[in-house]
């Protein structure tokens, strides 16, 4: 898990042997659709009972990070580390290289219900030296840079069901401090406000369908606020005294009331208050990396470098799915 530690302080972790190295997992509303994305991308159709292989872009190796579907399926977006952002409008079947620049590495992507709107982040812009965001209005057709707070490296962003309120953790490229900062805008990405967060090193972020209620994992504590970042309520570890132990990455459902959350711990654990507390759903010797789970908490998604976990009764119980590469 120590790896997810690295990615989210805008380290892109290497290639690993005869695994997918996967860095992003997203699901449709339903979980009938899920996308996954490494140093190949896969996709299911059936609520991840099997998961088919996209063909690749191009001969050559490369690396994908960001991955996101729309509430029906219909529209997948892929963000990679050398040929940009790609975008499917047909549930996966077909896949469009977009108009965005092809920067360094889009780690986050994030998109409205109905995946009209779409916003992409990358950690680091090699010309300029900090990190980007790039907004679409038409599904991904084309994509504007608009004005965001510069010398950030962007870690995650996470979207509302309209677009409209976003929020993205991020940390300085300027100074090199890892502390967090929460970036939150309420006109689809045309103006951004920071605002005041706990001091700590962020490590992943999840909003309910409103953006209203904001879930963000750090490496002291958790944090959770019902109102869009006016106060924040923190929450204990999961393992009070083990000071390397935390959540790593975190989604939630459509009201948010229901909470994904993997852990360095080698275990899955789910919460049905808001994260107020937490039981163990799934407890696998493996190092989980990336989660996701449909707008009814019904189907989560967990998976490791090469390999996949499904439930599809909220956590009850899980199928392990190896990928063939």
């Amino acid at each position: 898990m120590w790896v997810l530690f690295l990615v989210a302080l805008c380290v892109l972790s290497a290639s690993v042997a005869a695994t997918n190295n996967n860095e992003c997992v997203a699901t449709s509303g339903s979980g009938q659709f899920i996308l996954l994305a490494g140093s190949h991308n896969f996709i299911s159709s059936d609520f991840g009972k099997t998961f088919v292989q996209i063909p690749d872009f191009y001969p050559v190796t490369e690396y994908w990070h960001g991955c996101a579907i729309d509430e029906t399926g219909q529209h997948m977006a892929l963000g990679s580390s050398t040929s940009g952002l790609w975008i499917s409008k047909n549930f996966g079947q077909s896949w469009a290289s977009s108009a965005a620049d092809n920067h360094d590495a889009w780690l986050s992507i994030a998109t409205s219900s109905v995946g009209d709107r779409m916003v992409a982040t990358n950690c680091f812009d090699s010309p300029s030296g900090h990190g980007q965001m790039v907004f679409s209005s038409d599904f991904g057709s084309t994509w504007a840079v608009k004005t965001a707070p510069q010398y950030l490296m962007y870690n995650k962003v996470v979207s509302d069901s309209t677009g409209k309120y976003l929020a993205a953790i991020a940390q300085s490229s300027k100074t090199g401090m890892t502390t967090g900062m929460l970036l939150l805008s309420d006109d689809f990405g045309g103006s951004w406000l920071s605002v005041p967060v706990p001091y700590d090193t962020f490590l992943s972020i999840a909003t309910d369908a409103t953006g209203k209620l904001l879930t963000i994992t750090g490496s002291k504590a958790n944090y959770v606020s019902k109102d869009r970042g006016a106060f924040w309520e923190t929450v204990a570890k999961i393992y009070p005294d083990l000071w390397n132990v935390n959540f790593f990455r975190v989604s939630a459902s459509a009201t948010g009331q229901n909470v994904l959350a993997l852990t360095n711990t080698r275990e899955i654990f789910v919460s049905s208050d808001f994260g107020q507390t937490w039981g163990v759903s799934y407890n696998r010797n493996e190092s989980w990396r990336y989660g996701a789970n449909s707008a009814d908490f019904k189907v989560l998604v967990a998976v490791t470098s090469g390999d996949v976990a499904v439930s599809r009764d909220a956590g009850e119980t899980w199928d392990f799915v190896p990928l063939k590469v």
